[in-house]
């Protein structure tokens, strides 16, 4: 058991978070309050909070529309970005798809890390792949 200074409960170890500096290894104040801590900090900051993380995602959105202008496909040589995929080569190693989350705030180099395990095709070659690879199975 361990009390939180900030709400004065004697709470379970596990509601207090991990933290390696500390002598006992665990945060000094519970999830619960951290949590409220958090949310406090955000009504506070929301403008400033919002706007930032507006900024970093125009960021990756610029430089993934950049990135991908310098693409095309590997079957048919397609360059029109608009129509480019990104296509696993081993669906065991996706993390996620990349066409949905890249403007979702996932960092630059989250990105190229998953474009890594892909091959760059148009919208046409990446659904016959998807295609034949059904009449494999």
């Amino acid at each position: 058991m361990k009390k939180c200074p900030k709400c004065n409960e004697e709470k379970i170890l596990v509601d207090f978070a991990k933290n390696s500096f500390r002598k006992d290894g665990l945060q000094r104040i519970c999830r619960m309050c951290v949590k409220k801590q958090d949310a406090d900090l955000f009504k506070k900051n929301k403008i400033n909070i919002v706007a930032r993380n507006k900024k970093y995602a125009d960021k990756t959105i610029k430089w993934f529309n950049e990135y991908k202008q310098t693409l095309s496909c590997e079957i048919c040589g397609e360059s029109r970005e608009w129509v480019l995929d990104f296509h696993h080569k081993d669906p065991n190693e996706k993390d996620f798809n990349i066409g949905e989350k890249w403007r979702q705030g996932y960092s630059i180099s989250r990105l190229k890390n998953e474009i890594n395990k892909c091959i760059c095709v148009c919208a046409n070659c990446h659904r016959d792949i998807h295609y034949k690879n059904k009449l494999l199975c």
